[in-house]
């Protein structure tokens, strides 16, 4: 081993007195078990097992090379820095297979499989992690045996197969090394626990009584790895399971608990951890909406706004903004609570988050209906009723999922113990080679069974694939139609409120022009009597006279009714509210001020009011200026804005 190598085993060894100094001829593999250990376990092993590393790159074997590598890209992941780290992992793949060195390999298989899951690609990831899992059951390297079950857990659970998962994370808890006991255990518990919420939280929309089950073994799990983590001060596993304990003890009832939790949860708030963060602060809006303050709950959950949130963990995200949708609608903030929860509905609804899509419809159709709007109440039962359907059969599937490898473990004990009782048995064979020639019969017999079987698996499972992909075609075909006869039945309807609207503002619009027309008609009439009434004595003759008498009586009956009142009907209709807010800003506002003030409020300007009302445009001007002095306007304030803002 060369000296950089043999300097980091030194340094770990100080801070991990576990670690023993590697003496054998396999340094590269001594160089991953100490340094991944040590960076797994302490927060501050980054830099110095960088530099070590990087010192192994420029000095050391072929073989340490492609094992510095792997380090650097671990650590280049805890950093975030995901092209850097599948960089380091193929260069350290590619030497690995030069080499011929299997166990690197695979061991880099796992590692590339948790960056395929994290981005979603489960199929991927699986192939991964499977490959890496056959290679070590035939080595029997119980390390690499935890690690591949362990993240095979992860990678169901992601998935959403919980039941898989669990049977995953227990198969993992059999090869935990000696030397990681604490540290794995807790990690194992602390993902059994948050398996077993999500379960609950599956199964309280379908069996109640299983949930409180699951609930309960959540805690249970939760609390064994609190102490590690306490004990060790390692923050991150703190704050998940103090977390999701408080959520675990809130959804089963617990309220004082998980209050009492809550509170020793502060300082993650400040985790450099999304999820945490999200997490912290849906806790807290939930105990302030439990307490009837509804509004800070509000406040709080609007932190999550932040674009880093929605971009970095989308899944803990949406569930929060659903929680801010349903919140926002509590505080009368309908149109904003009702647009998120649609947004949230169709998220989760695209990722096949079926119970989180059925939860967020179920709301809409309950407060559509509650808020009278029946077609889009019918239209969200609809889509909850579907949602519900596909949350039976995943709750169907973990139950078969959970009996499956229920009788996989219980049939591999049977075995196990038969193949015991009849080892005892050839032991006590007399004839030894009447028990081999028995044990070869069966043993072919086994070996025909299991190709039969093999070939009839294989056939059903294609035909299997065949009718699965065809079934998930015609679903996608016919969401697809429905989401368009959704979109084309939405957009008639808002076509035909946008005309409807456009419609009425026409109306009103002829009407009060009409009015206008026929009140500036009126004063038209009453200024022509008042100018022609002086020429009825200037007649020399009786006839022309009461003729001319008659024609003026004709015009003041037509002069005697209001110009403005039919005005101010027409006006009232349109803009109801406006004659008693301005009468209750300004009591002493006389009536003609008040008509001159409507004319305003259309925008017309001084000389269009002053020839409508057969007035001067100074009397017009003088008027104005009485009316902001009633309103008390400042000078810098429009007379027409602020009109126009009433009403």
């Amino acid at each position: 081993m060369n000296r950089p190598a043999s300097m980091l085993f030194a340094i770990v060894s100080i801070f991990m007195p576990v670690i023993s100094v590697a003496t054998d001829a396999d340094s590269g593999k001594a160089f991953i078990e100490k340094a991944t250990i040590f960076l797994y376990s302490r927060s501050d092993s980054i830099v110095l097992i960088s530099s070590f590393a990087d010192a192994s790159l420029r000095s050391g074997t072929k073989n340490d090379s492609a094992s510095a590598h792997f380090i650097k890209g671990m650590m280049h992941k805890v950093r975030g820095e995901r092209s850097l780290t599948k960089d380091q992992y193929h260069a350290a793949f590619r030497l690995a297979s030069e080499l011929k060195n299997e166990r690197l390999r695979n061991e880099i298989m796992i590692q590339q499989a948790i960056l395929e899951r994290e981005e979603r690609n489960y199929k991927a990831a699986g192939r991964l992690i499977q490959d890496a899992l056959v290679y070590f059951q035939t080595q029997g390297d119980s390390l690499n045996l935890y690690r591949s079950y362990f993240e095979y857990g992860q990678l169901l659970y992601d998935e959403g197969r919980s039941s898989a998962a669990l049977h995953h994370y227990i198969s993992a808890q059999k090869y935990i090394p000696v030397r990681l006991k604490a540290f794995a255990e807790a990690e194992v518990n602390k993902s059994i626990g948050m398996t077993y919420l999500k379960l609950a939280g599956l199964f309280d929309q379908i069996k109640p009584e299983k949930a409180a089950i699951y609930f309960k073994e959540s805690a249970r799990y939760l609390s064994m790895a609190l102490p590690y983590y306490e004990a060790s001060g390692h923050p991150f596993g703190i704050c998940y399971c103090k977390l999701y304990l408080t959520e675990s003890y809130m959804k089963s009832g617990e309220v004082d608990k998980s209050k009492e939790l809550f509170n020793q949860c502060n300082s993650c708030k400040e985790y450099p951890d999304n999820e945490i963060q999200i997490r912290y602060i849906q806790l807290q809006a939930k105990i302030f909406e439990e307490e009837g303050k509804t509004k800070m709950a509000v406040a709080h959950l609007q932190q999550i706004n932040a674009l880093k949130f929605r971009l970095l963990s989308p899944m803990v995200f949406h569930e929060a903004y659903q929680q801010l949708g349903m919140l926002l609608y509590k505080v009368n903030e309908k149109t904003n609570g009702y647009n998120i929860l649609l947004e949230t509905a169709a998220w989760f609804e695209q990722k096949g988050i079926w119970l989180k899509a059925y939860e967020a419809t179920s709301w809409l159709a309950m407060n559509y209906e509650q808020d009278q709007k029946i077609d889009l109440a019918l239209l969200a039962s609809k889509k909850a009723g579907h949602f519900k359907n596909l949350v039976v059969n995943e709750a169907d599937m973990e139950i078969f999922d959970a009996l499956r490898y229920q009788y996989k473990t219980d049939s591999l004990e049977a075995k196990l113990e038969k193949a015991e009782e009849a080892s005892e048995l050839q032991r006590k064979q007399i004839v030894f080679l009447v028990v081999t020639t028995i044990l070869a019969g069966i043993l072919m017999l086994l070996a025909l069974v299991f190709v039969m079987m093999k070939r009839k698996k294989e056939i059903l499972s294609k035909q299997l694939a065949l009718e699965t992909a065809a079934t998930l075609r015609k679903e996608a075909e016919v969401r697809q139609l429905l989401i368009d006869q959704l979109k084309t039945a939405q957009e008639l309807a808002q076509q035909k409120a946008a005309t409807s609207k456009l419609e009425a503002e026409k109306n009103e619009q002829e009407l009060l022009l009409n009015a206008l027309r026929k009140t500036e008609v009126m004063n038209l009439q009453k200024e022509m009597l008042s100018k022609l009434s002086p020429f009825a004595t200037k007649l020399s003759k009786k006839n022309d006279r009461d003729v001319f008498e008659s024609l003026l009586n004709d015009y003041r009956h037509a002069a005697e009714s209001d110009p403005m009142a039919q005005f101010e009907m027409v006006f009232k209709q349109a803009y109801g509210s406006f004659f008693s807010k301005l009468t209750e800003i300004a009591p002493d506002l006389t009536r003609s001020e008040i008509q001159i003030a409507v004319m305003l409020r259309l925008n017309l300007t001084s000389k269009e009011i002053a020839h409508i009302l057969r007035l001067t445009t100074a009397t017009i001007e003088r008027t104005r200026h009485q009316i902001r002095q009633k309103l008390k306007l400042d000078p810098n304030q429009q007379l027409n804005a602020y009109l126009m803002a009433i009403g």
